[in-house]
């Protein structure tokens, strides 16, 4: 409970990389969310996190929701606050999806 904001970037993203742990990763984003509502820029990459967890694990049908989501937010007064990242990777990975839909 007493842990920064950043640390549940840092637990998230070692239980991926180091453990391939991606419940573990999605409990870390899930939380820092629920914890920080606020802190609306990084909000917005937790959810793309876990919209690129879900696709990793080919859970399409959940990551193109979630990003599309992610895109329709960058259309809010909110954007003010969110990175271009989130945006131009969702993009990327909604057309690769598309693309992949096709066959």
């Amino acid at each position: 409970e007493d842990m920064q904001p950043e640390e549940y970037f840092r637990n998230a993203q070692t239980a991926v990389v180091d453990w391939g742990n991606y419940r573990a990763a999605l409990f870390y984003y899930e939380e820092f969310i629920n914890r920080f509502p606020d802190m609306k820029g990084k909000v917005i990459e937790a959810e793309y996190e876990i919209a690129f967890i879900h696709y990793k694990q080919e859970n399409y049908y959940e990551s193109e929701k979630m990003f599309r989501s992610i895109l329709d937010r960058y259309n809010s007064e909110d954007s003010i606050y969110f990175p271009e990242w989130p945006k131009i990777l969702s993009e990327k990975i909604l057309a690769t999806i598309e693309e992949e839909s096709k066959y």
